[in-house]
């Protein structure tokens, strides 16, 4: 598991799941270089524990999306993309790789 990985799964400062939750900036530089760790497990050698965990990290960032657009609630990210749905494709094959390696 790669140190980028380790420390969104753990919401350290200056990782993109940090500037999400603390900050509430999606940060798309941040969010390019998790993806790019991301696809570079080996399902063969990291364990499933590691999978579960970086699906749960990709789960909280569609939850954190989807909260931007609910009227009644105020989490409001900053610098959300135009073309989101090209972010939300990513989380989406990245997380049935990996749903499928379990």
């Amino acid at each position: 598991m790669s140190e980028i990985i380790q420390n969104n799964i753990e919401g350290k400062e200056n990782s993109f799941i940090y500037f999400l939750h603390e900050e509430g900036v999606f940060d798309e530089k941040l969010f390019h270089v998790y993806f790019e760790n991301v696809n570079l497990l080996d399902i063969e050698k990291d364990s499933r524990e590691v999978i579960k965990k970086v699906i749960e990290v990709n789960e909280y960032i569609y939850r954190n999306i989807i909260y931007h657009f609910d009227i009644k609630d105020s989490h409001v990210l900053k610098n959300l993309p135009q073309n989101l749905n090209e972010y939300i494709e990513i989380i989406y094959i990245a997380n049935r790789r990996l749903i499928h390696a379990l």
